[in-house]
């Protein structure tokens, strides 16, 4: 029997919530004693929980003491600790920031995998996002280290402000320092991603490994009152006399909320009994984008849309909920595998249609639904034909995808890599 510690960086689902790399790291964490008696490895031996989290003060609104106090529950449960690394971030700058800030997150996580290097016999490494993909470059000659890299966002999908050649060389060095040791792996979140990543960085088809984003329904973000979930429509000033149209996620370039606005102007000149709901959190949006959505959004009708600009754990569950819920859009120019669009595939009535940008990572989520409607060429234009079209569609026979439970990925994903592990 040896003692394993499973390591998790991550900059954000530790002490913040306000991304989807945070929900999935928050869902590893939630689920993690499922996840341990289904793991043979860490089920048959003695494992410890360590949560390393870039440092972030408590007076950031992006601090979140519920998920803080869970995350140190259950490390501590898990003979584990949750640790504040350092960072080139100062708290108030965005823990996800750039080169320098994803050198500095790496190096951290690998001084202190060095320092605690002896204790155990073996140290699995889960390390999320660009952010701490270089741990390998500073801990070449670790071998009782073996290394989960989970990339959610690649540069060459994710053509945004951080998406420029200097991020395309700290990928491809990290990988390349990845593929020259023998235990370490890359989990691919979609089909789509481990197609990039064999095709567009050469990565190796042995070295990938699935840890497909999924969700978990025991999650304490899906588990409230209908009295609870009424309160928070309420308290959202969503016009109830209204259908609903709902699109969340950042506000961000990426998500397109710019096309869905002007889309929906157009959209309300015949369909004036529609109200638009956006949740789109600004906590990690740049200036600039957020200024431009705001102005687009005072050119509308009056009540004709709620904006909702910080970060409500629970409300996309309780709108995906509502019995007015017609229409949900997700009108992103690129993604990786959003979770978003399986919590509404999860959780939405049978009678709300959706309508999304074809691009490959939804066109593979959406292929066993008939509740989709895909739009080919991305503009205002189409998005609100595509919008006209959902508004007229009744789902008669119903084809609905299934979505991956996440304790059920993981495992899988786990079982995959320790495959040739003796414990």
């Amino acid at each position: 029997m040896k003692e394993i510690a499973i390591v998790v960086a991550a900059h954000d689902g530790l002490v913040s919530l306000i991304t989807g790399v945070g929900v999935v790291v928050n869902s590893f964490i939630e689920s993690f004693e499922e996840i341990k008696m289904r793991s043979s490895i860490l089920r048959n031996n003695k494992t410890e929980l360590l949560c390393l989290a870039p440092y972030l003060p408590k007076s950031s609104r992006d601090y979140n003491l519920k998920i803080e106090e869970k995350t140190k529950h259950i490390c501590i449960s898990n003979n584990g600790r949750l640790v504040e690394i350092p960072t080139f971030a100062n708290g108030d700058d965005d823990i996800w920031d750039g080169l320098n800030q994803w050198r500095s997150a790496s190096l951290s996580v690998a001084s202190y995998v060095t320092a605690t290097y002896d204790k155990y016999g073996l140290i699995i490494l889960f390390a999320h996002d660009t952010i701490f993909s270089s741990v390998r470059k500073y801990t070449p000659n670790l071998h009782k280290l073996k290394i989960i890299w989970i990339p959610h966002s690649l540069g060459m999908v994710f053509r945004d402000e951080f998406s420029d050649p200097k991020r395309l060389s700290i990928e491809k060095e990290s990988i390349e320092s990845i593929q020259r040791t023998k235990q370490d792996i890359i989990g691919y979140i979609s089909n789509s991603f481990r197609d990039v990543l064999h095709k567009e960085y050469g990565v190796h088809n042995k070295k990938l490994v699935p840890f497909i984003n999924s969700i978990y329904r025991k999650s304490s973000r899906f588990n409230i009152s209908d009295s609870i979930m009424a309160d928070e429509i309420k308290n959202s000033r969503i016009a109830l006399d209204k259908n609903i149209i709902f699109s969340w996620g950042r506000c961000v370039y990426q998500k397109g909320y710019d096309l869905l606005i002007q889309a929906y102007r157009k959209f309300l000149i015949r369909n004036s009994n529609y109200h638009l709901v956006l949740l789109m959190p600004t906590s990690t949006s740049p200036n600039e984008y957020v200024n431009k959505i705001k102005k687009q959004i005072s050119m509308l009708p009056d009540k004709s849309i709620t904006a909702i600009y910080d970060f409500k754990e629970t409300l996309p569950y309780s709108i995906l909920h509502h019995p007015n819920l017609r229409l949900v859009i997700f009108p992103s120019r690129f993604e990786g595998a959003p979770l978003t669009i399986l919590e509404a595939l999860s959780f939405a009535k049978n009678d709300v249609n959706f309508v999304y940008s074809a691009i490959p990572p939804l066109l593979q989520i959406f292929k066993e639904d008939s509740r989709g409607i895909p739009i080919q060429d991305l503009t205002a234009e189409s998005l609100c034909n595509g919008m006209e079209k959902a508004s007229k569609k009744r789902n008669i026979t119903i084809k609905k995808g299934i979505v991956t439970d996440f304790v059920d990925s993981y495992v899988k994903g786990l079982n995959i890599s320790m495959g040739g592990y003796n414990c």
